[in-house]
């Protein structure tokens, strides 16, 4: 006598391994590398890019608002503003001691990275110019993998 076993099929879909979310290289470059977390390919979420300074001072990006800046483990600071386009803003010291843009301003740095050349960051005196020429190729591969990130 043969029994049914369709009841087994949902019981083992029900327990095949989730798809693991890593975290992946979207595209290297010199400045300004992408990464995102990703289940598959087209299938990320939290993309970003970044650019280190010399001293490993990370200026991030993730859009649609999100621009922070890291400080290399160790090191300090009371004070952080960047300046793009003739403006200059004052970022928030965050519990963690990394710096970040308000999301209205966070907008507005992206729109202006997308055109500008150059971007500097004060940090207690201390100056940090981040080129961005390669911004927009980032900024393009970001959308790509992560389409919901579309700037507002």
């Amino acid at each position: 006598m043969c029994r049914s076993l369709a009841w087994l099929v949902p019981f083992l879909l029900s327990t095949a391994p989730v798809l693991a979310q890593e975290h992946m290289s979207i595209l290297e470059q010199k400045h300004w590398w992408v990464g995102a977390v990703c289940v598959g390919v087209d299938q990320c979420a939290f993309c970003n890019a970044a650019d280190a300074a010399d001293d490993g001072t990370t200026l991030r990006v993730q859009p649609p608002a999100d621009v922070s800046l890291t400080l290399p483990e160790g090191v300090s600071a009371s004070a952080a503003t960047l300046a793009i386009g003739g403006e200059r803003l004052a970022f928030a010291r965050g519990d963690d001691g990394d710096f970040a843009a308000s999301a209205a301003d966070g907008a507005r740095i992206i729109q202006a990275m997308r055109r500008d050349a150059t971007l500097t960051m004060q940090v207690d005196g201390r100056s940090y110019n981040y080129s961005l020429g390669s911004f927009p190729k980032a900024y393009a591969a970001m959308l790509k993998a992560c389409p919901s990130a579309a700037s507002p």
